[in-house]
């Protein structure tokens, strides 16, 4: 599951062998205009729109291997960010993986994209994205970051 997924670019990037492996695939936004364009690269695609502000209590879609969000949390209070790190943590299964993208403080861009593109992020360090690991579920953690210390990512591995 891609949350905010945004048109799911990323999906044209695979290989065929790879998208012919994916069994489900589900594109998790709030915007309904952003749903109708997303790529059909994936023929298994699933559109769910769905505010992240706004979580549901019960929906159909659970059991996921890998989901990522790389385009939201810049946008979420602490606890928003954490409250949805736990809903996504619930809907992996055992041994699922979730992956959360955040600029950082180092971002050399971030002068251009708050004048320029009129972005206001949440930008974030490595003690603020460990933070989101949700206690109660204990998962495997590792932070990394791309080679220029924009982006920090936080990868966690639901228990087995």
């Amino acid at each position: 599951m891609s949350v905010a997924c945004g048109h799911c670019r990323e999906l044209e990037l695979l290989k065929p062998e790879t998208r012919q492996r994916i069994q489900r695939f589900v594109a998790f936004d709030n915007d309904a205009e952003t749903l109708a364009a997303a790529t059909l690269a994936c023929s298994k695609i699933i559109k769910w729109q769905c505010n992240v502000k706004k979580l549901p209590e019960s929906d159909d879609y659970d059991g996921f291997d890998f989901i990522y969000s790389i385009g939201i949390y810049d946008y979420l209070n602490r606890a928003q960010a954490m409250a949805l790190t736990a809903w996504l943590m619930g809907k992996l299964n055992p041994g699922g993986k979730l992956l959360i993208a955040n600029f950082t403080p180092d971002n050399w861009g971030r002068g251009y994209m708050e004048a320029f593109m009129d972005w206001k992020l949440v930008l974030r360090t490595r003690e603020q994205m460990r933070a989101f690991i949700p206690a109660d579920s204990s998962p495997h953690s590792c932070l990394y970051f791309d080679p220029y210390r924009n982006v920090i990512y936080l990868l966690l591995t639901r228990s087995c």
